[in-house]
């Protein structure tokens, strides 16, 4: 039993990064055991230069428990923009975004650099930047893969069990990753990309929370039809304005640009966001040969009229010459 005990000691001791002379130290169990437990239990040796000591500074403890906001952050954009390798050695985040990678760093508490390469995105032809930093840690990609992060995790990749108080620093993470924000004038929607499991997640947080149950997109991967990857909208103000309020709350790291196109979010009315002078406080002149009717808003107006809003906006703009027999104008 005693053995055993020593056994799985080595064995713990040595996925937490400590090198060999450092598990002789703790142990004082010879190194050539050491390295005979290893071998028995299946355990791959690193290759460490330098003493066996790590090059650069990284918290390995990070993914051993999604306690904190950052965490979840973090795990949210390593399902989106992260990998790990196939040899089980290396994770990597890549994005043409400095400014993710650099707090990625910070959360990690790490000291590698980043790598930087010109590319062009396949979507849109367009060239730009692309920046990589490569982590090695047998520790941390496998409490990735006890969380469910594989090599092929954008098709299959599960839903991390985490508490719902972090669900939303997740969904920023990737939002930030592989999300977006779209529109213009204020007007906006946002999207999500993400695996089949993480949908229901998000579908699941957002009919609990009451946001709309909107439609899903479903994309085949070009190189197997039978993986499929999703995406999830919302449209509505009320359920944007929830989403941007929740998962900037507890919020310590974000991507800038995509937060500041959130704070652009407005309010507007259906059939009056075309222009600046189609707002609904504008009050509304009503002509036609004998008289003239004002209205304090292009509501009550089409309330008058017992039409829709858009028909009298299209008189409005030129579309159509008039409705019920009149033609209409903002009044300044």
């Amino acid at each position: 039993m005693l053995r055993i005990e020593k056994h799985n000691k080595i064995i713990d001791l040595y996925l937490k990064e400590n090198s060999i002379p450092e598990i002789h130290k703790i142990t004082n169990i010879s190194g050539i055991t050491i390295k005979k437990v290893l071998i028995e239990n299946k355990i791959e040796l690193r290759k460490y230069s330098n003493k066996n000591l790590r090059k650069r500074n990284i918290d390995l403890t990070i993914f051993e428990q999604i306690d904190t906001h950052d965490k979840a952050y973090l795990l949210g954009l390593i399902c989106s923009d992260g990998s790990i390798s196939n040899c089980g050695r290396k994770f990597q985040i890549s994005s043409k975004d400095k400014e993710m990678l650099e707090n990625c760093k910070l959360i990690l508490k790490s000291e590698h650099k980043l790598m930087e390469r010109f590319g062009i995105d396949k979507r849109t032809g367009r060239g730009h930047m692309k920046y990589t930093v490569n982590f090695c840690s047998i520790k941390i990609v496998n409490d990735l893969k006890k969380l469910g992060i594989s090599n092929n995790k954008s098709f299959n990749c599960p839903m991390p069990k985490i508490d719902d108080i972090y669900f939303w620093s997740f969904l920023r993470g990737l939002f930030d990753g592989d999300g977006s924000v779209y529109g213009k004038e204020g007007k906006l929607g946002a999207s999500f990309i993400c695996s089949y499991d993480i949908k229901n997640k998000i579908k699941e947080m957002f009919i609990k929370n009451g946001l709309r149950d909107t439609k899903v997109g479903e994309y085949e991967s070009k190189k197997d039809k039978t993986l499929k990857i999703y995406k999830v909208k919302q449209g509505a103000y009320k359920d944007l304005l929830f989403l941007r309020t929740k998962m900037y709350e507890n919020c310590n790291y974000k991507l800038t640009r995509k937060y500041e196109r959130f704070l652009t979010l407005k309010e507007y009315v259906r059939g009056c966001f075309i222009s600046h002078k189609n707002k609904v406080w504008k009050k509304v002149l009503a002509i036609n040969n004998e008289k003239e009717i004002e209205f304090l808003n292009i509501k009550e107006c089409a309330t008058y009229f017992k039409v829709n809003v858009d028909s009298i906006r299209r008189v409005i703009v030129g579309h159509r010459n008039k409705c019920k027999g009149y033609s209409f104008k903002y009044l300044q």
